[in-house]
């Protein structure tokens, strides 16, 4: 998955967000397969947000999350909340007009803000535009983004990505390229049992999670130690190589 980056720009036109923690949120990131495209740096300025939210939900830009750190605090006071927020309203209002538009004939999809965590609007909050998630965060720490990774289902009830956290979909990949790799392939112990992953991870189920729904999901997605979830990404990465490269051609083009 692909992510975007809004660095806020204070008063005096410099960045609010520092090469540390600039670093520390783009290692968070790459560490659950999410790779940083974009870092777009916007002034609190209405019409600023809106160009970035038309580019960032064009069709042919290949971007899942916009992740906005610093831009939430609680009491819905910053203007990015406040712009997303009328952009997304069903009533009119000067910025919903000016929106559209900048977005000439496009048809855009909608869904309001949700908070990260259910009754606790403090964590942060999810705007749904286009099918692609604006994530406000209210701080720029590596700590905020995992904890975003690990919980937040955007949209419950929607279809795709946006009914999933992005753990629980690392896990269910993962488990699957696991399966194939050892159990179908090479026809031998998976990296999950090898490693005694289910225990390290803390997973109270060994599938690849199809069988979870809705709030199921964020139950599991809470339950999981993501340390090791990424030990176990690794591992799988490195073992499905080597029975890749051990496979013949003649191996290759057999129906499992």
């Amino acid at each position: 998955m692909n992510a975007e980056l809004y660095i806020l720009r204070n008063d005096g036109g410099k960045a609010v967000l520092g090469n540390s923690e600039l670093n520390a949120i783009a290692n968070a990131l790459k560490a659950n397969d999410t790779k940083l495209v974009y870092r777009t740096e916007l002034d609190s300025d209405e019409d600023r947000i809106i160009e970035c939210v038309i580019q960032s939900t064009a069709p042919n830009e290949k971007i899942d999350y916009i992740i906005i750190p610093n831009a939430f605090d609680g009491n819905v006071n910053t203007v990015i909340y406040r712009t997303l927020s009328d952009i997304v309203s069903d009533k009119d209002s000067s910025v919903k007009r000016r929106f559209s538009e900048k977005n000439g004939s496009e048809e855009t999809e909608f869904a309001k803000a949700k908070p990260i965590c259910e009754n606790q609007l403090e964590n942060g909050c999810f705007f749904l535009v286009n099918g692609k998630s604006f994530i406000l965060l209210p701080e720029a720490k590596a700590s905020a983004i995992d904890r975003m990774l690990k919980e937040a289902i955007p949209f419950i009830n929607a279809e795709g990505y946006h009914s999933k956290t992005i753990a629980y979909s690392l896990w269910h990949v993962f488990r699957i390229e696991d399966i194939v790799a050892h159990t179908l392939v090479a026809e031998d112990q998976q990296v999950f049992f090898k490693g005694d992953y289910q225990k390290r991870i803390n997973a109270p189920i060994i599938t690849t999670g199809n069988e979870l729904v809705k709030q199921e999901i964020a139950d599991f997605s809470k339950e999981l130690n993501l340390d090791e979830l990424y030990h176990y990404i690794g591992e799988v990465k490195d073992s499905t190589e080597v029975v890749l490269e051990s496979l013949s051609f003649d191996d290759i083009k057999k129906k499992i």
